[in-house]
């Protein structure tokens, strides 16, 4: 496993990367195999913990916008859903938001 932390000319962390066998398993912001940043191999046996959260977060992440997506389509295919009527996904993307942040918060503390 390989994991790689992409910073930009300030050394702000834009990206991060992990990859088992030639397959991407985790990727967040700017990909690593844009070579004018700079990048940092972290050792992931340090930070699996932290790798696992991230990948756990992140298929979270992926399950809600999809929950959302899925959902109205669902209704409208169904004619379940009357004109006039809406549907408040608020709560939905304000949990998704504090998991973004969250993530973002791991990935900056693995420099």
């Amino acid at each position: 496993m390989k994991a790689i932390i992409v910073k930009n000319n300030e050394f702000e962390t834009i990206g991060f990367e992990v990859s088992s066998n030639s397959k991407t398993l985790f990727c967040w912001g700017i990909s690593s195999y844009l070579k004018s940043n700079f990048q940092k191999e972290i050792d992931t046996k340090k930070w699996m913990a932290e790798i696992f959260e991230l990948v756990a977060l992140q298929n979270r992440i992926d399950e809600l916008r999809d929950f959302s997506k899925n959902v109205f389509f669902v209704l409208s295919d169904n004619n379940m859903l009357e004109e006039g009527t809406k549907i408040n996904f608020r709560k939905s993307e304000e949990y998704r938001s504090s998991l973004v942040k969250r993530m973002e918060k791991i990935i900056n503390s693995l420099n």
